[in-house]
């Protein structure tokens, strides 16, 4: 977990806002549809070759969320969000990404990927019943964490 300042050196971004808050963000989001008043959360306005991010920020501002991850050529208009907060930056995908690969370089915990089209629920299980009897504690994440947008891939959760 992140300030906005930590974030903005993170991902090479420019901060812009009045009155930057020293809160710790603690949730990420892309997803408009998905967002509910979260007021330590960061919308990361992407674009695709289908949508742009950029065209829902004032409906996430809306549901609660003030701070965002803006591309460079998005016009930030203060007046039209008196508490939010930016980061620009030259691609909102590529500063999700760098703060991911950030996040996970803090870590120093071995990762075991489980893929291919068929059983990887049920090989997931059987690694977790052995680490179990071995008396280790594995964190388990069933599904997938990364997808992608337009053939560039994206993390589904970082905190």
């Amino acid at each position: 977990m992140y300030t906005l300042t930590q974030i903005a050196d993170i991902v090479n971004g420019k901060l812009i806002g009045d009155n930057i808050p020293n809160c710790t963000i603690k949730d990420l989001l892309y997803d408009s549809r998905k967002v509910s008043a979260i007021s330590e959360a960061l919308f990361f306005a992407i674009k695709t070759k289908k949508n742009d991010g950029h065209n829902y920020i004032e409906q996430v501002y809306n549901k609660g969320v003030h701070f965002f991850v803006v591309n460079n050529d998005y016009q930030v208009v203060k007046s039209n969000f008196p508490d939010g907060v930016f980061i620009q930056v030259q691609d909102s995908l590529n500063a999700l990404q760098q703060l991911a690969k950030y996040h996970r370089q803090q870590f120093d915990i071995p990762i075991i990927g489980i893929t291919g089209s068929n059983g990887k629920t049920t090989t997931t299980s059987m690694v977790s019943l052995c680490f179990l009897e071995a008396e280790l504690d594995p964190t388990i994440q069933v599904g997938s964490l990364l997808k992608t947008i337009d053939g560039n891939y994206r993390v589904d959760s970082l905190f």
